[in-house]
């Protein structure tokens, strides 16, 4: 059986979505809408605090379809309005050409005092091309969701200037060679444990000059 080569950054992309899905299960409850929902990557990890769980995605998604319970758009979703206690929008707002208008369908259709589950990157490689279209600083998402009627309960990053150095590192030179990344391999893990110790003493860890890769929030209706 062949197996299959790992990257540095795919396992930092891991913990990364530890992190998320601890707060997916602190904060999903009641009827919840996840859009752009894929293969469900989430369900297992919510489905015991949830009473429903629909799976949207767009009738032109490259994903697999057997786990996706209805097609449509995000910018005019088919439900009425006051419909869910929790909609997700995980990595979806940077594919979209109207943010605005996909927060605030969400608005629409959340319950009075819902809530959103969000996460979007700031620095990252462009993906899914061509349909890549923004990265947000924590003031753009805090601005586009308080314009839809949405206030902030907690939105942070989820990395630190040494893991996003080593993650754009890792997937520089992953995508350019693969024989010349694993022969830094040993550099990497090195470089790797320099910056987690450098990020635990980072002055600007909690300051508006935060660098991440990437921002997960929670936000209510």
């Amino acid at each position: 059986m062949r197996l299959k080569f790992r990257s540095l950054h795919s396992f930092l992309v891991d913990d990364y979505k530890k992190k998320l899905i601890v707060e997916l299960v602190k904060h999903c409850t009641g009827k919840v809408l996840d859009i752009g929902c894929g293969e469900k990557p989430y369900y297992k990890y919510v489905k015991n605090n949830v009473t429903e769980y629909i799976g949207l995605e767009h009738p032109d998604t490259v994903n697999n379809r057997e786990q996706i319970d209805i097609f449509g758009s995000a910018d005019n979703l088919p439900f009425p309005e006051n419909s869910f206690d929790t909609v997700m929008l995980i990595q979806v707002l940077e594919h979209v050409e109207e943010p605005q208008v996909i927060l605030n369908e969400i608005s629409r259709v959340l319950k009075p005092e819902g809530k959103l589950i969000f996460a979007v990157p700031f620095i990252y490689p462009e993906h899914e091309t061509p349909r890549d279209f923004y990265r947000y600083t924590r003031f753009g998402i805090k601005y586009l969701t308080s314009k839809a009627g949405l206030s902030t309960v907690s939105l942070e990053p989820v990395s630190g200037f040494g893991t996003t150095f080593i993650y754009m590192l890792s997937h520089y030179l992953f995508n350019k060679s693969k024989l010349v990344y694993i022969a830094f391999i040993p550099l990497f893990m090195l470089l790797l444990l320099m910056m987690l110790i450098f990020e635990r003493f980072d002055k600007n860890k909690n300051s508006i000059n935060r660098w991440t890769w990437n921002f997960i929030g929670v936000f209510k209706n």
